[in-house]
């Protein structure tokens, strides 16, 4: 929470500025910032293949961006006749499309040469291509296998926010915690496990797994961790494959948690913005003598999504407050926060809660070390150390 006080005078102003000149001194100077604008849209998701970003905005349609020329790529009227709905990299850096019309498309990042692969006559949500090359997708209701034709529907949701009530014969319902959440995102790990992640606002969040390995659904029970107690903003692993979730929420005031889940489903709390809290004072100079200062009264940050950079051993985070750098402890918690950036960024209301939501939705490094970031509002940003380039 913010306080502030407009204080008038001269003499107090001078006596303000004083005192609090050292925060001045600690601010860290702003980094250029590139934007390059091609579209009106915002963007769905996008994959990085070598030296093209691949992205759906949000009229469904495919956005290609050379990061060389920083421009985008002509794309045959195939291709732009598609509505996309989901995207995915597979272990070749083959790309695959997910369409409004179950159709699954595969595209060479090269030639961008387009291919349908399959038809399940189905909108899909979410694709994922597992280490096998076996396709899986989320359909209405559940994960499908489009080769089987195997759908699975009964996932285990563990969140007490929501209410879901099954119908029986069509003559009474009854609640039940066995159904498929559609989720709002997904992360495929090395071990072939389909991450399904969902966030309910003030009423928590779930997250559903399924094992396209062994094509089973896959134990989401959290050792020590409640399904209402944390708000999936990302997962990712590190080079050990130890699975890290990133969770926030900005519901009356800010909060955010890091967790490693270790094997057997164990999670421990690595990071939380409590141990962080900003109480700050912050002195501003307005017109004809009238100073405004800025005091935090343990502001807590809203934590985004995270990734995993094996150059250092650390990991990467997004907040209301910029983007932070953390070296990954061998055990015990995250002693240490670095900031890096904080770029401007739009954001939207959070529709289950009283705050706003979560301007960034991904972040992931590419191969040469840079770190892309999808935003709500803003396009794919990206940051090479020097400056942040935005590509809408």
């Amino acid at each position: 929470m913010q306080l502030k006080l407009v204080v008038i005078g001269v003499l107090v102003c001078c006596y303000l500025a004083i005192l609090y000149s050292p925060i001045h001194a600690a601010e860290q100077d702003s980094i250029p910032t590139i934007a390059i604008s091609k579209t009106n849209s915002n963007y769905l998701d996008f994959v990085i293949v070598k030296n093209k970003v691949v992205a759906i905005n949000s009229d469904h349609q495919l956005v290609v961006w050379d990061l060389n020329q920083l421009d985008t790529v002509y794309l045959t009227n195939q291709i732009r006749s598609l509505q996309c709905t989901a995207i995915c990299k597979s272990k070749q850096n083959d790309v695959y499309i997910a369409t409004t019309n179950g159709g699954v498309f595969k595209i060479d990042p090269s030639t961008l040469n387009c291919e349908l692969v399959l038809n399940c006559q189905s909108p899909i949500t979410a694709i994922c291509i597992n280490s096998r090359n076996k396709i899986f997708l989320v359909t209405k209701g559940g994960v499908y296998n489009p080769l089987s034709g195997k759908k699975w529907t009964k996932f285990r949701n563990h969140t007490k926010g929501i209410i879901y009530h099954k119908s029986i014969l069509g003559i009474y319902t009854k609640r039940s915690d066995c159904y498929f959440s559609k989720p709002q995102f997904t992360y495929l790990d090395s071990q072939d496990r389909w991450w399904l992640c969902s966030s309910y606002g003030e009423f928590g969040g779930d997250i559903e797994i399924f094992d396209t390995r062994h094509q089973r659904i896959y134990n989401n029970k959290f050792d020590s961790l409640s399904a209402g107690a944390y708000n999936p903003k990302s997962i990712f692993e590190d080079d050990k494959g130890t699975i890290y979730l990133t969770s926030g929420l900005q519901h009356m005031h800010s909060s955010g948690q890091i967790y490693r889940i270790a094997t057997k489903n164990k999670a421990t709390k690595i990071f939380s913005s409590r141990d962080f809290k900003d109480t700050s004072v912050d002195v501003r100079m307005m017109p004809i003598g009238i100073i405004e200062i800025i005091a935090n009264l343990d502001q807590e940050l809203f934590v985004g999504p995270g990734t995993y950079n094996s150059k250092d051993s650390s990991i990467y985070f997004a907040t209301d407050a910029g983007f932070y750098k953390a070296h990954l402890p061998i055990t015990g918690k995250i002693k240490t926060i670095i900031p890096l950036f904080e770029p401007e960024l739009n954001c939207c209301c959070e529709p289950l809660a009283v705050g706003k939501s979560m301007a960034v939705l991904k972040v992931e490094w590419n191969a040469n070390q840079t770190l892309f970031f999808l935003t709500a509002l803003n396009g794919i940003g990206f940051y090479d150390g020097k400056k942040i380039t935005f590509l809408k």
